[in-house]
């Protein structure tokens, strides 16, 4: 049987794993018995993951370790959310951006919040449940559409993420990552080890200590 995906990004079919991204979808699992799901959007796909990439190199996989428990970090990590998926952060728009190529972005998923209307942010966050939208600019006259977006992102698949210093009905998250000296956001992989993270995710390999795994284990060696 098909069955018809309502958003880009990871679902499952007889807990198969499949990554829609434009073109055929892809599982890692050879030769599955089911017909492959079918994709109800139009809009083009913002991300290109390289779900086959080979793996990191063990310092970079053991760097994961050290931001993988970062609030900043787990909210920008391409795999679908777990809880209502949404975040306020009070943080410089570089990090994000660096982590923002975890999902491998044909364009930036960073947007003012002033640009957009509250339909347009909802549409968004329809597109994909494995590329985090960024809506920076928060400002205190956004604080009623902040209310709203609070309340209708834990039934939409694309985690959010707010940048801004106002108080609003969401309080702020802490990152830890504006501590770490930047060489070391700078030069990781992040778009090898987003796929890396993504394939764990799809085998069924990737638990809440996976960061602290990556150094130790061959759990994101590269599928055959």
């Amino acid at each position: 049987m098909t069955q018809t995906a309502d958003c880009y990004g990871v679902h499952w079919t007889d807990g198969i794993a499949w990554l829609h991204q434009g073109g055929e979808p892809t599982t890692l699992v050879d030769k599955p018995a089911q017909q492959v799901q079918g994709i109800a959007r139009e809009d083009r796909c913002n991300h290109a993951i390289p779900i086959h990439a080979t793996s990191a190199a063990q310092p970079h996989r053991e760097m994961l370790s050290t931001v993988w428990k970062d609030l900043m970090f787990q909210a920008m990590l391409p795999v679908p959310k777990t809880g209502p998926g949404i975040w306020y952060f009070d943080v410089e728009l570089l990090y994000p951006t660096l982590l923002c190529k975890l999902s491998s972005p044909v364009f930036a998923p960073i947007r003012a919040m002033a640009n957009m209307t509250l339909e347009q942010i909802i549409d968004a966050m329809g597109q994909s449940n494995v590329q985090p939208l960024l809506l920076t600019g928060v400002r205190d006259r956004h604080a009623q559409l902040v209310e709203r977006l609070v309340a209708a992102a834990p039934a939409l698949p694309r985690t959010l993420i707010l940048i801004g210093k106002a108080e609003m009905p969401l309080s702020h998250s802490f990152s830890m990552l504006p501590d770490l000296p930047l060489q070391n956001l700078i030069l990781p992989p992040w778009e090898q080890l987003g796929a890396n993270i993504l394939r764990d995710y799809m085998l069924g390999r990737l638990t809440s200590e996976g960061g602290a795994g990556y150094g130790a284990s061959e759990s994101s060696s590269a599928a055959t």
